[in-house]
């Protein structure tokens, strides 16, 4: 190679050279006085959205020698447009601009020194979505308003809007509510009949979200249905119906005496099906209860009514739990106290008398075995009667015999006991027939002082049969709940003592006897008991 040629090639490769580093130089963009060293690109570390109008940019400083930072935007293809510049000490930036639903855009960011720029370092794409409400629902605030609730996991909400439907109409802007709530309260006349429906939807400065839609309520105030009578106590009633308005603001309870004229006894909120109420009741008469829904302006029609009767001479023991026994004496089959619970029940007012054991004698062509000493006498209790013939007479009369647990917890004076020693008293002559007083017979019933219940000669006169087999270990394994007694044995119980006893611990409300269910005596006699 020649001494010119080697001159010519180290020419060429000074000038590529020189050409390659003010291309390098100018990477950074548009700005054709950028001299220098190229400076380091920023990093974006974050783009979010606050609320629909404004977006915040975060990066980090790549260069000492940064002097500030050249903020563009770009929406879907669009071209960019430059945003701002600030400052080599600012890392963010709000831009206060609106975004629409859907809508994808893009933010660059490059660092400038004095004289040069970076390259633009460009984000990922952003959008913003605006929750849609859920779980619109409607209740009904009698005939008057409904109550619509919702709810929602979005943000940047500056309120919501509620529509309704009414039955064959258009859908009608009802109200707008504060971004925090969750319910609104529609209040209009309700007609019952037609069906309503409800939606809601949020919205933002700059967007609204799909609507959310209720259920149709139909707006009804039917009778209520499937209504019936469980438990008829003292001074109350117990009915459960099955609700089948959607707009009562509270049921009514209405009784009668003739099934004709109703008077209204309670009321009751809505959404009830069932309830105890006030109700007086005479034994021997017959009662109707019915239901019926009510709005706030309107009263629908009553359900279909059910009666019931305390049978004359039973009384109503209200259900209840007691300490059924005794431990604190040596007889081991009251033995050991135990819990027991029981339901409603009822129970003669006195013991069966002869007057009323010769009418079922009567209508069953049966007859009595033999007479006492002292004769029969109408009003004085029966006696001379088996286990069998008491429970014989009780299912002619559409009775039983109580269980031993209801004959217990009925002479301890049920749910209004006072503790006393014997049933209704601790002077064993104020509420019973006994040795020391009786004359040596029965004695008219219902003539001594009755117990809390109002039950007469659950002492003395005469031991009164149960329904129970005896066993003497029975209560250690007694269930809690309605006890029936043993499944099977050899005698039956009976309880109360007679006219004929004059030792006091026999009067004790748990002192129990047994014997063969075919065994009678002057001194057996009994008193039924019903189911409510």
């Amino acid at each position: 190679m020649t001494t010119a040629s080697k001159i010519f090639r180290s020419c060429t490769m000074l000038a590529l050279i020189a050409f390659s580093s003010f291309h390098c130089a100018d990477r950074g963009g548009d700005n054709p006085s950028d001299t220098g060293t190229l400076i380091k690109t920023p990093v974006i570390t974050s783009v979010l959205p606050l609320a629909d109008t404004a977006v915040v940019i975060t990066w980090t400083a790549p260069d000492s020698r940064v002097t500030g930072y050249e903020i563009g935007r770009k929406v879907e293809a669009g071209e960019w447009v430059h945003v701002a510049t600030v400052p080599g000490t600012i890392l963010q930036f709000t831009d206060q601009t609106l975004l629409t639903l859907g809508q994808i855009s893009f933010y660059r960011v490059r660092a400038l020194t004095d004289g040069t720029a970076s390259e633009y370092v460009i984000s990922s794409p952003m959008s913003i979505t605006f929750r849609d409400p859920t779980g619109v629902t409607v209740i009904a605030e009698g005939d008057t308003a409904m109550m619509v609730g919702w709810t929602y996991a979005g943000s940047y909400q500056t309120g919501f809007e509620v529509e309704r439907l009414e039955t064959n109409e258009h859908w009608t802007t009802i109200g707008s509510v504060a971004p925090d709530a969750r319910h609104y309260r529609d209040a209009f006349p309700v007609i019952a009949g037609r069906s309503y429906a409800y939606r809601v939807r949020a919205r933002s400065r700059n967007n609204v979200s799909s609507f959310a839609l209720s259920p149709p309520l139909n707006a009804s105030l039917q009778p209520p249905i499937r209504l019936t009578l469980t438990a008829l106590m003292p001074g109350d009633v117990r009915l459960v119906w099955v609700d089948m308005s959607t707009i009562e603001a509270h049921f009514e309870v209405e009784s009668s005496t003739d099934g004709v004229t109703f008077t209204r006894i309670a009321v009751c909120p809505a959404g009830s099906e069932e309830g105890i109420f006030p109700a007086t009741h005479t034994p021997g008469q017959r009662y109707w209860f019915r239901v019926r829904a009510a709005g706030k302006t309107i009263l629908g029609d009553p359900s279909g009514s059910v009666h019931s009767e305390i049978p004359p001479g039973m009384v109503p023991i209200v259900g209840g739990t007691f300490s059924m026994g005794s431990n604190d004496n040596g007889y081991r089959d009251e033995q050991p106290q135990h819990t027991v619970t029981l339901k409603g029940f009822l129970l003669d007012a006195t013991e069966v008398t002869v007057a009323q054991y010769e009418e079922y004698l009567q209508a069953t062509m049966g007859s009595l075995k033999g007479s006492p000493p002292w004769g029969w006498w109408r009003n004085d209790p029966i006696v001379l009667v088996t286990w069998d013939d008491a429970a014989a007479y009780a299912h002619w009369a559409g009775k039983r015999l109580p269980t031993e647990a209801e004959w217990e917890y009925a002479a301890r004076g049920g749910s209004l006991g006072q503790g006393y020693a014997y049933s209704g008293s601790n002077a064993i002559g104020d509420v019973a027939w006994y040795a020391a007083n009786a004359g040596d017979r029965t004695r008219t019933v219902g003539t001594k002082k009755p117990n809390e219940l109002g039950l007469y000669d659950m002492n003395g006169n005469v031991w009164e049969w149960c329904a129970d087999w005896y066993s003497e270990t029975w209560y250690a394994v007694s269930p809690v709940l309605d006890p029936a007694g043993p499944g099977t044995g050899i005698h039956r119980v009976l309880r109360g003592g007679s006219w004929q006893d004059d030792a006091l611990p026999v009067f004790r409300v748990p002192y129990r006897i047994h014997t063969n269910p075919t065994d009678f005596s002057w001194t057996f006699g009994f008193r039924c008991a019903a189911d409510f």
